[in-house]
């Protein structure tokens, strides 16, 4: 119950960053923007173990998103491949290059990971992984022990990761559910009862 609890409470938290979001992020997905949760300002704010988290909710979710108990050969070489990376590289190895470089700053950390995923995990690629499950970085313990605020950033890197793997697989349908879930239904029922 009580981990529920807290569950909700960082439901609760995301739910009220979100009141900030413009419902208008399909309109955003032609310039290569999203739900953008993380924005630059929040990153600068964010200590390094903060970004590691986030960056953590990015390997775990993309790890998830990809995992099939009956993938193709060539799929499950890149699910390993990913896996390894994931697994071995060093958190520092994944920046938000087009906030610090491009001066995109309408980006998902999200997007920019994967864009930079192919260099950052160029290593892996083509070669005889073994067979993996899929990745988990943030164990049960260490998100109990985490406060509010640190799931609240693992919620949103999850959204934004969410929300750019469906935009990536260009299905167009996923994205407007999404961004009707999350600019109404999670307000309503989350933030309705902080109204009163």
């Amino acid at each position: 119950m009580r981990t529920l609890l807290s569950w909700v409470r960082a439901v609760m938290f995301v739910a009220s960053v979100l009141v900030l979001v413009p419902p208008t992020a399909a309109a955003a997905q032609a310039d290569g923007e999203g739900i953008l949760l993380m924005t630059p300002y929040k990153w600068s704010d964010l200590s390094d173990g903060q970004r590691a988290l986030y960056i953590q909710s990015f390997l775990e979710t993309t790890s998830f998103a990809m995992y099939r108990r009956d993938l193709p050969d060539a799929a499950q070489q890149d699910f390993s491949a990913w896996t390894v990376c994931a697994e071995t590289k060093p958190i520092e190895s994944w920046q938000p290059l087009g906030w610090m470089i491009k001066g995109e700053l309408k980006r998902t950390a999200a997007s920019q990971f994967m864009e930079t995923a192919s260099i950052v995990c160029r290593e892996f690629r083509g070669k005889d992984l073994k067979k993996r499950p899929p990745v988990q970085l943030v164990s049960r313990s260490a998100w109990q022990s985490r406060g509010l605020r640190d799931r609240a950033i693992y919620v949103m890197g999850y959204i934004e990761t969410v929300y750019e793997a469906g935009r990536t697989m260009k299905r167009p349908d996923d994205l407007r559910h999404l961004d009707i879930c999350l600019g109404h239904q999670v307000l309503k029922e989350c933030w309705g009862p902080w109204k009163r």
